[in-house]
C-alpha cells in the first residue's frame, strides 16, 4: 500500500452533507467539532451517548437511533465511520469508496480518504494542526499551545 499524503483543504461545510455512523466518544468528538462550522449532519447510532442526543436537539442534527444501513450513505459527501465495530467501520469504508465518497475511519487513518485535524476556531480565525493521522494527541497538544498563546496575546 502506498503511504498516504494528505493535502490540507477547507470545505464549505454549510453546503456539505455529513454522515457520522456511531454514537460513542469518538463520534461525539467529531460532532462537537463539526457543529462549530454549521455543517449539515446526520448521525446514525444504535445507542448514542446522551450528549449526542442533547447536541442533536440543540443544533438541529438529524439523529437516527438505529443500526446503519447501506442506504444511509445516499446524499452525503463526507462519511465518518466511528463505531466500536471494526468490521462495520470497514464495510462503511468500502461502500463509501465504491460510491466515490470521502470517508474517515476512526482510529485507522490508513483506511481513510481524509483525516480531521485538531482545530481551533475563534470567529473568522481557523487553525488546523495535523500529524497526518499518526499522532492525534500531539496535534491536539500543538493546537492547545497555539490557542493558549493567542489568548495570552489578546489579554
Amino acid at each position: 500500500m502506498l503511504s498516504k499524503s494528505y493535502f490540507p483543504v477547507f470545505i464549505d461545510s454549510a453546503s456539505c452533507k455529513i454522515l457520522i455512523v456511531g454514537g460513542g466518544k469518538i463520534a461525539l468528538q467529531k460532532l462537537k467539532n463539526l457543529v462549530k462550522f454549521k455543517a449539515r449532519i446526520t448521525v446514525v447510532a444504535k445507542e448514542p451517548l446522551p450528549r449526542i442526543v442533547h447536541l442533536g436537539h440543540r443544533k438541529k442534527i438529524c439523529l437516527m437511533v438505529r443500526r446503519f444501513t447501506n442506504s444511509d450513505l445516499a446524499g452525503h459527501q463526507l462519511i465518518y465511520a466511528c463505531t466500536d465495530n471494526l468490521a462495520l467501520n470497514h464495510r462503511i469504508e468500502k461502500l463509501a469508496k465504491k460510491k466515490k465518497l470521502l470517508v474517515n475511519v476512526a482510529d485507522d487513518h490508513r483506511r481513510s480518504s481524509f483525516i480531521s485535524p485538531a482545530v481551533y476556531k475563534k470567529r473568522k480565525l481557523i487553525i488546523a494542526v495535523s500529524t497526518s493521522g499518526l499522532d492525534p494527541g500531539r496535534s491536539a497538544h500543538i493546537r492547545n499551545s497555539i490557542k493558549n498563546m493567542l489568548r495570552e496575546k489578546s489579554a
